[in-house]
C-alpha cells in the first residue's frame, strides 16, 4: 500500500471532479432560489399598507420587473442583475441594470394612453404642475433647483434616456396611440413630436440585458391582484408559476453539466499531471534530458485527467442539478451538498473495478477492499467540507478546500484502521466478513523440506526423449551442511490476503 499522503493525492484527485460538479450544481440551483425568495420578501413586504390598491400596483410592478429579471439572469447563468432604487429624486429611474443604457421607467396607468402620456411628461408639464403649488416661481428657477442645465429644452421628456416599461397588455394599443400622436404633433407642433417619439423607440413591456435575460411580463390586472395579496402578506411566487421545476429545463441542467465538466477537467489535469510533471523536472535536472517514457507518462496523465474530470464534473453537476429542481422527485430536491459528488466518485471506482474483477486483474478481496476505502473516504471528505463551510462562510471555495483536506485525513484513516485490521487478522485469524482472505497454504519451501512433492500442473511438462550420454565420474569430497532452524509466521502475503510467511 502506498503511503497516505500519496493515498490522499490519489484520493483527492478522484473526488475532485464530482465534488466540483456536486458544488457547482448547488451554487446554481441556490441562486435561483435566493432570487426567487427575494421576489416573495419584496412584495409581501408591503403587508400592512393602507395604500390604494390602483396606486400600490406600480410599486408591486417595480418589484416583479427587478426580481424576475435578477431570477432569469440566474436561471440562465447571466453576469447581470437589476437593482430596484426605490430613489424619489426628481427623475430618477425605479430600476437600474448593471449593463450601458440599462435604465428603466415604469408607469403602470389603468389604459395606455394614460401610460405613455405620463412616460412623455415633459419638463413644462413637470413645471407647470409644480407652479401649481409654488407660485411665483420661474422655469429657470425649477430647473437650478433640481441641478439641470439652464438650456433645457422644456419640450423634452423628463425622463429622457430611459427605457419606458409599460404593462404589457397595453403595448399594441400604446404603439397605436404613439403612432397616431406623432403624426398629428408633426403637423401641428412639431417641437412636441420628438419627445412622443423617444417614447415610442424606447417602449418596452419588460427589462432585457444584452445576453438574452429577461424579466417576465405583467400586465396591469395582475399588478392590482398582486397589490391586494401584497397587503395581506400572502404573495407566493409558486401561486404565480415560479418554481424550481418550471423554470429549469433540460437545455439549463446540460449547460450546467457541461461549464461542471469544464472545470473540474482543467482542475483534475493539473492534479494528475502534478507529479508527472515534477518527475520530469527532476529527470531534466539530474540527467541533462527527458525521456520518452517520462513523456508517454504525462501524456497518459493528462487524457486520463481531462477525460475523468469531465465525466465525474458533468454527471455530478447534471444530477444536482436535476435532483434539486425536482426533475427525479420531491425526494430528492433535499439531498445534502458533497452527496452526489462522493457517489459519482464511488460508482467511477466501482465500475472500474467491476470490470477489472470481470476480467480477472483483481480479487473478491480487492474490490471490497478498494469498495470500502471508497466509502471511508468519500464519507470523511463530505463531512470535511460541510465543516470548512460553517466555519469559513465567507469563502466561495470553502466546501471545495474541506472536501480536498478531507480526502487526505480520510485516507490516514483508512490506511490506520486497515492495519489495525490486518493485525487483528494475523493474531486471531479473523476474516471480517470476507474483508480479509485468509490462506493456510504452507510455502513451497516448507513442503520441499518436508519432502513432499508438488505437482505443478500449470508447468508441467511431458517427458521428451533424449539420447543416453557417457558421463565419467568424478571424486567429490563430501560436506556436512547442518540443518537450520527456521520458523514460520502469519503475515500479509496479497492485498488483504494473509498467509504462512517461512523466514
Amino acid at each position: 500500500m502506498d503511503n497516505p499522503f500519496s493515498e490522499g493525492f490519489n484520493s483527492a484527485t478522484q473526488n475532485v471532479g464530482g465534488c466540483l460538479g456536486d458544488n457547482a450544481g448547488h451554487q446554481y440551483v441556490g441562486r435561483i432560489d435566493n432570487a426567487i425568495q427575494e421576489l416573495a420578501e419584496r412584495i409581501n413586504s408591503f403587508n400592512g399598507y393602507n395604500t390604494p390598491t390602483d396606486r400600490l400596483q406600480g410599486d408591486i410592478a417595480e418589484m416583479w420587473h427587478g426580481s424576475t429579471f435578477n431570477i432569469d439572469a440566474a436561471v440562465n447563468d447571466s453576469q447581470y442583475s437589476a437593482t430596484i432604487d426605490r430613489s424619489h429624486g426628481f427623475a430618477s429611474p425605479d430600476i437600474r441594470g448593471n449593463w450601458e443604457n440599462s435604465e428603466y421607467g415604469l408607469k403602470y396607468y389603468k389604459f395606455a394612453d394614460k401610460s405613455v402620456n405620463a412616460q412623455a411628461l415633459s419638463y413644462f408639464q413637470r413645471y407647470k404642475e409644480y407652479q401649481a403649488s409654488h407660485d411665483g416661481i420661474s422655469f429657470e428657477q425649477f430647473l437650478q433647483d433640481r441641478n439641470l442645465p439652464v438650456d433645457t429644452s422644456p419640450f423634452d421628456a423628463i425622463y429622457s434616456g430611459q427605457l419606458r416599461l409599460i404593462p404589457s397588455d397595453q403595448m399594441e394599443a400604446a404603439i397605436a396611440y404613439l403612432d397616431i400622436k406623432i403624426a398629428k404633433e408633426l403637423l401641428t407642433r412639431p417641437e412636441q413630436a420628438q419627445r412622443f417619439q423617444e417614447v415610442r423607440d424606447m417602449l418596452t413591456s419588460c427589462i432585457k440585458s444584452p445576453d438574452g435575460a429577461s424579466s417576465y411580463e405583467l400586465d396591469r390586472n395582475s399588478s392590482e391582484r398582486m397589490a391586494r395579496l401584497a397587503k395581506e402578506g400572502k404573495f407566493s411566487p409558486t401561486d404565480e408559476g415560479i418554481t424550481l421545476d418550471n423554470l429549469v429545463h433540460l437545455e439549463h441542467i446540460i449547460k450546467q453539466g457541461v461549464k461542471a465538466g469544464l472545470s473540474a477537467a482543467v482542475i483534475t489535469l493539473v492534479m494528475k499531471t502534478a507529479p508527472s510533471i515534477y518527475n520530469c523536472i527532476e529527470q531534466l535536472i539530474n540527467r541533462g534530458y527527458i525521456s520518452n517514457e517520462q513523456l508517454e507518462k504525462l501524456g497518459a496523465a493528462a487524457f486520463t485527467g481531462i477525460s475523468e474530470g469531465f465525466l465525474r464534473g458533468f454527471i455530478a453537476g447534471t444530477v444536482t442539478v436535476a435532483c434539486k429542481t425536482g426533475q427525479f422527485g420531491a425526494a430528492l430536491q433535499s439531498v445534502s451538498p458533497g452527496v452526489i459528488g462522493a457517489l459519482t466518485a464511488i460508482v467511477f471506482q466501482t465500475f472500474g473495478d467491476s470490470i477489472a474483477l470481470a476480467n480477472g486483474s483483481i480479487s473478491n478481496t480487492t474490490f471490497v477492499n478498494n469498495l470500502t476505502k471508497s466509502v471511508i473516504v468519500s464519507g470523511v471528505a463530505i463531512g470535511m467540507g460541510s465543516l470548512f463551510q460553517a466555519i469559513l462562510p465567507v469563502l466561495p471555495f470553502a466546501y471545495l478546500l474541506g472536501n480536498f483536506v478531507g480526502s487526505f485525513v480520510g485516507s490516514y484513516i483508512y490506511i490506520a484502521a486497515d492495519k489495525a485490521i490486518m493485525s487483528l487478522a494475523i493474531d486471531k485469524g479473523w476474516t471480517f466478513f470476507g474483508l480479509v482472505d485468509q490462506d493456510y497454504q504452507l510455502p513451497k519451501e516448507v513442503l520441499n523440506e518436508l519432502g513432499i512433492e508438488i505437482f505443478e500442473y500449470e508447468g508441467f511438462l511431458p517427458n521428451e526423449f533424449e539420447h543416453e550420454r557417457f558421463e565419467p565420474e568424478y571424486f567429490q569430497c563430501e560436506y556436512i551442511q547442518p540443518k537450520m532452524i527456521r520458523l514460520l509466521r502469519r503475515g500479509v502475503i496479497a492485498v488483504h490476503q494473509i498467509g504462512y510467511i517461512y523466514e
